[in-house]
């Protein structure tokens, strides 16, 4: 409304609201002015990490334009641009850029960024172990449980202590079944691994019919693929026999370790058997007074 006029189309006389005027010799009417409203189109980034949004435009209220593009080249960590919509939480409309508009019959209307959150891929390594799970996808911003205990993998000598984001363990840790926020990356969880210890067992496998004597041990513990150095026989002793050295095999047959030798500890830890043989015996005659005639 901008005042009154003495002719419709407003060529006549102006009258602002409280004007005052002489009263002329007939009936007057005063015609009510009108002026064009004007009308705005916002923009907002709507949690955007970079970027800037459109410059905002200004029209006569009710007419017709389009939505911009995201010509600013709004970012959002983690997210890919979708458009406006008038609810910055997305509940009112959705307009694509370059859509068609108008303008609000008075004041403003904000077209809010909409933004759809990125997927991105979770990935298992066994890190030198056998049956990783299978890799996922997953959007940022999600709640993700790492694979549960049964899907564990597996590595002989070696027993499983959970995931973590660097091979060497040097990242974040993630055990079996716990949870954690999706990053606006992929992530690869990678198994870590305590090495079990085993032991050398050395029997002291006297032959049938003796009994041995003493003992050797040895106190240390090896992980798979260790290098282990032969004891000897220690304090072992049977009677009439001799010590030869070790067999992986109570009866002989299967590999011989001599004392100093060495071997790579296999998983599930050894037991060495000592080797008997019987001693040398020396028989000697004596003449006893008799002539020193041939001897046997």
């Amino acid at each position: 409304f901008a005042g009154w006029n003495t002719a419709a189309n407003g060529s006549g006389t102006n009258y602002a609201a409280s004007a005052t005027y002489t009263m002329p010799g007939a009936n007057t009417s005063l015609y009510a002015k009108w002026t064009a409203a004007t009308a705005t189109i916002a923009y907002a980034g709507n949690g955007s990490s970079a970027g800037s949004v459109p410059a905002s435009t200004t029209a006569t209220a009710g007419s017709a334009t389009t939505v911009s593009t995201n010509s600013g080249n709004l970012v959002n960590s983690g997210y890919s641009f979708a458009g406006w919509n008038t609810a910055a939480n997305g509940s009112g409309t959705d307009y694509a850029a370059g859509a068609a508009i108008n303008y609000p019959a008075s004041g403003t209307t904000t077209l809010y960024a909409k933004w759809t959150a990125n997927s991105y891929t979770l990935a298992y390594n066994s890190n030198g172990g056998s049956s990783a799970p299978g890799s996922t996808s997953q959007q940022f911003g999600s709640t993700v449980t790492v694979s549960s205990a049964s899907s564990n993998p597996t590595r002989a000598g070696y027993t499983f202590t959970g995931w973590n984001t660097s091979a060497n363990g040097s990242g974040t840790s993630q055990a079996a079944g716990s949870t954690f926020s999706m990053p606006a990356s992929n992530v690869t969880l990678y198994a870590q691994w305590t090495a079990i210890n085993y032991n050398v067992t050395y029997s002291s496998n006297a032959p049938s019919g003796s009994t041995a004597t003493g003992s050797q041990t040895d106190p240390a513990n090896y992980i798979s693929g260790a290098t282990v150095t032969v004891a000897n026989a220690g304090t072992l002793a049977v009677t009439s026999y001799r010590f030869v050295g070790w067999n992986t095999l109570a009866d002989g047959t299967g590999t011989d370790y001599a004392a100093g030798a060495s071997f790579t500890m296999p998983v599930g830890g050894i037991t060495l058997y000592a080797k008997w043989v019987l001693s040398s015996v020396k028989l000697t005659y004596d003449a006893n007074g008799g002539s020193a005639g041939p001897m046997p």
